[in-house]
């Protein structure tokens, strides 16, 4: 197997890309008024299912007392004037202890776009989540998936999706680490690798930088949006080529992303890379990594190699 080595990336003015995205989504939602779209947008909720993977609120409860005062604290830290919410989130840290013990590698699954979509439906990004956790699993490790949901495909979690994106996820990228530095904390040999495409690159680099003391957690991205200038995590492999076409959400490249949604709203993804935005989809050149780009499947093997040697501090 022949291996490639991570490439160093750019990323482009992040006021560039406000303006992008949103005349984007101006004519996406302009073209949605033929179809009636703020009618429709004012009565659906979509509900995303998960499969392939243990959601991150969905875990059998069974620890010791030691993770029992852990999850206590950080859960009465977070929520001290709501017993519900705190005994929720004290039952969602046990249950994510659980379902890491005994293995090696926990995978965790983090949609792009806005955060809606599902391991199970997710052909693309879901992809390279399974080799990656085929490819550990051939090299002799246990590995599983915690899937992370961001949001949901209804209107006022986009909304709130969007205004975190904006402000770069201080709160749901510091929930996420909460959540993953407790599991390191408690499985002294567990390595963590938070996974993001395009917006979910962003999400995913946020929430590593928050584990700056955890040599155990990497991250493995692709389709950085180029209006996203901050620096890199020196754990994560960020991958921005797909070896066929050029990313043009990536690259900033407006000519491009315009002339490709010269069209109707799509509801299916087209090929050649995408945005979604609730139920529709935004053409994007070249922003599409699947499992079964050979860059992209190389550069992960090689950089999995890497991380399966490294020690655990």
């Amino acid at each position: 197997m022949n291996f490639t080595s991570p490439r160093s990336e750019e990323s482009g003015p992040r006021a560039w890309g406000y303006w992008l995205l949103a005349t984007d989504y101006w004519l996406l939602f302009v073209r949605l008024r033929i179809f009636h779209a703020l009618m429709v947008l004012g009565g659906l909720s979509f509900l995303t299912a998960c499969s392939g993977g243990a959601s991150i609120e969905e875990k059998p409860v069974s620890y010791p007392p030691s993770v029992e005062a852990g999850a206590t604290y950080l859960a009465s830290r977070r929520h001290p004037d709501d017993e519900a919410a705190e005994r929720r989130y004290r039952e969602e840290l046990a249950g994510l202890h659980d379902w890491v013990r005994e293995k090696d590698f926990a995978i965790v699954y983090n949609t792009g776009g806005f955060g809606g979509a599902a391991l199970g439906g997710d052909g693309e990004w879901g992809s390279v989540v399974r080799g990656i956790t085929a490819v550990l699993e051939q090299a002799g490790f246990s590995a599983t998936v915690i899937e992370h949901h961001r949001s949901k495909n209804a209107v006022p979690e986009f909304l709130g999706e969007v205004a975190e994106l904006a402000r770069g996820y201080p709160k749901k990228a510091g929930l996420l680490a909460e959540k993953l530095d407790f599991l390191l904390h408690y499985h002294p040999s567990l390595k963590v690798i938070v996974t993001g495409r395009s917006h979910g690159a962003v999400f995913g680099n946020e929430a590593l930088k928050g584990l700056p003391g955890r040599p155990r957690a990497y991250g493995i991205f692709a389709g950085t949006p180029f209006w996203y200038r901050d620096a890199l995590d020196a754990r994560a492999l960020v991958v921005n080529y797909n070896g066929v076409q050029p990313d043009a959400f990536h690259a900033g490249d407006p000519c491009t992303i315009l002339k490709a949604n010269l069209h109707l709203p799509l509801s299916q993804p087209p090929p050649g890379g995408a945005i979604q935005v609730l139920k529709w989809y935004i053409s994007m050149p070249g922003h599409e990594y699947s499992w079964e780009y050979p860059r992209v499947r190389s550069e992960i093997e090689a950089f999995l190699e890497k991380i399966a040697k490294a020690r655990p501090d």
